[in-house]
């Protein structure tokens, strides 16, 4: 068991410098991550550079049920982990500790309902020197796919991940780019192409109400934040405090 996550060490050899982590946190969401794996595995085959990480967020569900069979029948690089000390959901932490257990050059947050599609090759081709992030989002606002953002490790670092001042979900993703982009980052969109993630009512058990109550005002609560802390260039996030941090058991 692991209570205080440690950065991975990051690759050192040549031919390594764009090791790729995808990124993937599931709270109550085992149905939507079933629908999009097999097509995720198969893209994943062969590929000894790319990793996923998947990370259980005390889930209810039956999410272990679901992986740990798998994950004896696939050959690809996946590993999966669980967060125990069942604290209630908040998208920010989930994704920062997702990231910090990742071990790739590249973090790519990939929502447990997306699709990997054409991401591996974009990053490969768009991740040129001075690029700091991609955002592999369609264009498309609610299509689920604006979480799509590919970073480098030592910037994400640098930048302090996802605000996890923040109300549990909503606006995190726009603020970690508005971020980058004053901070000089370049942010490149690379738009995928849809169908990349499968549709969503809500947020399910994530959320007591509709996404169109209880969103709408964690959004608003959020962007006040995020606006004010760029207004007086506080441009890194959970300055002076820890984060990313979990009780987290590795089930791989």
């Amino acid at each position: 068991m692991l209570c205080t996550l440690q950065r991975a060490a990051p690759s050192s050899t040549i031919e390594n410098l764009m090791r790729i982590s995808l990124c993937t946190t599931c709270f109550n969401r085992a149905s939507q991550l079933k629908q999009v794996f097999e097509s995720n595995v198969e893209v994943l085959q062969g590929e000894n550079s790319v990793e996923w990480v998947i990370l259980n967020y005390n889930s209810q569900d039956d999410l272990d049920d679901f992986m740990l069979p798998v994950l004896r029948e696939r050959e690809c690089n996946i590993r999966y982990f669980k967060e125990i000390s069942r604290r209630p959901w908040h998208l920010s932490l989930a994704k920062n500790i997702s990231h910090k257990l990742a071990s790739g050059d590249i973090l790519l947050n990939l929502d447990c309902d997306n699709r990997i599609g054409e991401a591996l090759d974009e990053i490969r081709e768009s991740f040129t020197s001075d690029v700091g992030a991609l955002h592999l989002w369609s264009g498309c606002y609610g299509d689920g796919t604006c979480g799509r953002i590919a970073i480098r490790r030592e910037l994400f670092y640098n930048v302090g991940g996802y605000d996890e001042s923040f109300r549990p979900m909503a606006y995190q993703d726009e603020d970690l780019l508005e971020r980058l982009r004053d901070m000089g980052e370049i942010v490149r969109h690379c738009p995928c192409h849809c169908p990349i993630a499968i549709a969503n009512e809500g947020f399910g058990d994530a959320a007591p109400v509709p996404k169109s109550a209880q969103w709408e005002r964690y959004h608003k609560y959020n962007y006040r934040i995020s606006s004010r802390n760029r207004a007086e260039g506080r441009l890194v996030a959970n300055e002076g405090r820890l984060w990313g941090v979990g009780c987290v058991s590795a089930l791989s």
